[in-house]
């Protein structure tokens, strides 16, 4: 617009009020009938009406005529910087082949190494791959050796046992026939010593009767001499009484005190001596009883009495009885020492292949726990190489996405704009990491107390947070995590049983790549990761299947990078 655009459209608008007020002015002649007593009042109320309105449209053209000012203003600067943008395009459009191969010439060699790294990396992951499938198939190999190693230990051991238990059985068995023998030596000893005894025992009654009836003898010899004697000592004490009365008519009596004292001794005296003389003629003829007593019972015994032979023959037949039970034990004896002896050496030569066959199991199982250890020890070595590996490789992919998206915004920052064409957006697994250039969005729900409270962007690890005021921790056994990252295949981790979360407390679940990393209370997943990429969105389902809570994650680049 211009100056005369204004002034025409100022004028168009002046010339309208005009017309308008002519208008109003035509009144009905009508009315002027009806007043007709006083028209110049009229005419005075009608310019006063038409002078205020006119009043009231030129302030309403002065701000218009104001805004139209600004509104010019604006336009002009408007053309002024499209004039300048479109110059600066132009510019650009001179030096577009100079920026392009510079561009290029700075990022091509770099994106030709990393793409030999990544080779190379595959390279690695493949023959880590091919010797971890190795190591796997000779620890399974190593394993099934070990398990039949171990087989044919218990087996052995299972023959040393019931070795064990019929060496046990067979002294079992010759401890009783020791003992059986030992019983019937003791039964023969006992029969001899009872024999013995019997014989003692009948001698001692043939001594104790022989001596009864010495004795017998002696006291009815002695009863018969004590009577006979003091039958004679009555008489002569009779008949000394008889003196000493008629002695006392005529005596005094001290005098026959003393006669009958002298008297007393000399009878006393005479009674000894024929006593004595008595005594020995009663006793050889005493002697000479015994003897034919002893004679006679000395016939007897040569005699011997039916009863006491039979018993005797009795104990013979018991002795030879004995005596043949005591050939056939010593011969068992004998056996079973032959028996013995040869199983004892049978378990000798057992126990001396037992101790081999162990020496070669214990030489056997010491190479294969180094080897088996080796193989760990490679084993970890590889999972270590591995995961570098892929910690190298999610880096590499991380950075060659960043340099693509820097790429990609140079790119659109210095392209023609062209309304029509879209960029087109492929879903490209990254490592999304805040401080390698990333601009993540968390958005998390939760219905309760517990819910996941962070994820991390290059898939090492989830969190789970209980927030519950109240001191009771929840049980969460059985419990899944299910992660999808873009398009790819959504991922499931289920709790192990017995998994308590306490209030206040956080659970992380780390990938098996990143173990070295885990606390005593965390969890390892089976996978290697938990997904990384551009969005990303975590969900944690209960037992029911209910939703309890979700994290969705989101990366996103800006175009300064």
């Amino acid at each position: 617009m211009s100056i005369r655009t204004t002034r025409t459209i100022e004028r168009g608008v002046r010339t309208t009020p005009k017309s308008l007020s002519t208008t109003n002015l035509a009144v009905p002649r009508g009315s002027m009938s009806h007043r007709s007593s006083s028209p110049i009042e009229h005419v005075k109320e009608q310019i006063t009406a038409f002078v205020g309105h006119s009043l009231l449209e030129k302030s309403e053209l002065s701000k218009l005529n104001n805004r139209m000012a600004n509104y010019v203003n604006t336009v002009k600067v408007l053309e002024n910087e499209n004039t300048n943008l479109a110059n600066e395009i132009n510019d650009r459009q001179n030096n577009w082949g100079e920026e392009t191969r510079r561009v290029r010439d700075k990022y091509e060699q770099s994106l030709f190494d990393v793409r030999g790294q990544i080779d190379e990396v595959a390279n690695l992951k493949t023959s880590a791959d091919v010797r971890n499938k190795r190591a796997q198939y000779e620890n399974i190999e190593y394993q099934r050796r070990v398990e039949d190693t171990l087989r044919a230990q218990n087996s052995d051991k299972n023959k040393i046992l019931n070795l064990e238990r019929e060496l046990n059985q067979l002294g079992e068995t010759k401890l009783l026939m020791s003992r059986s023998l030992q019983d019937a030596l003791n039964d023969i000893e006992k029969y001899r010593q009872h024999r013995d005894d019997t014989w003692l025992n009948l001698v001692d009654l043939l001594n104790t009767l022989d001596d009864e009836l010495y004795r017998r003898i002696a006291v009815e010899y002695n009863n018969q001499t004590l009577r006979e004697h003091i039958e004679f000592i009555k008489q002569v004490n009779e008949k000394e009484l008889q003196e000493m009365n008629q002695l006392s008519n005529i005596l005094p009596f001290n005098d026959q005190v003393e006669f009958y004292k002298d008297q007393l001794k000399r009878v006393i005296t005479n009674i000894r001596n024929d006593y004595e003389a008595l005594n020995v003629e009663q006793q050889r003829e005493m002697e000479e009883w015994m003897k034919v007593k002893q004679e006679e019972i000395n016939s007897k015994a040569r005699a011997q009495d039916p009863i006491h032979e039979l018993e005797m023959n009795i104990q013979i037949e018991n002795l030879e009885t004995l005596r043949d039970n005591y050939d056939n034990n010593s011969k068992e004896l004998d056996h079973l020492k032959h028996n013995y002896d040869s199983m004892a050496k049978r378990l000798q030569d057992l126990e001396q292949h037992v101790d081999s066959a162990r020496n070669h199991m214990n030489e056997t199982l010491e190479k294969q726990d180094n080897e088996i250890k080796n193989l760990n020890d490679d084993l970890g070595n590889l999972i270590d190489d591995y995961n570098n590996i892929n910690s190298h490789k999610a880096s590499l992919e991380y950075e060659i996405q960043v340099y693509k998206r820097l790429l990609d915004s140079q790119l659109e920052r210095f392209a023609p704009t062209n309304p029509e064409s879209t960029p087109k957006l492929e879903n490209q697994t990254i490592v999304s990491s805040n401080q390698l250039g990333g601009k993540v969005q968390n958005k998390k729900e939760k219905k309760g107390s517990v819910g996941i409270s962070d994820s991390s962007p290059d898939g090492k690890y989830i969190k789970i947070e209980n927030t519950g005021s109240n001191n009771t921790p929840v049980d969460i056994s059985g419990w899944t995590i299910k992660r999808k990252v873009d398009s790819n295949g959504e991922i499931s981790y289920k709790l192990p049983q017995g998994v308590v979360l306490p209030p206040n407390k956080e659970l992380v679940i780390w990938a098996d790549s990143y173990r070295a990393n885990r606390n005593q209370n965390d969890l390892i997943t089976d996978f290697d990761n938990w997904g990384i990429g551009i969005n990303s969105t975590t969900r944690l389902v209960n037992q029911n299947g209910e939703e309890k809570s979700s994290f969705s994650q989101q990366i996103s680049f800006s175009s300064q990078y």
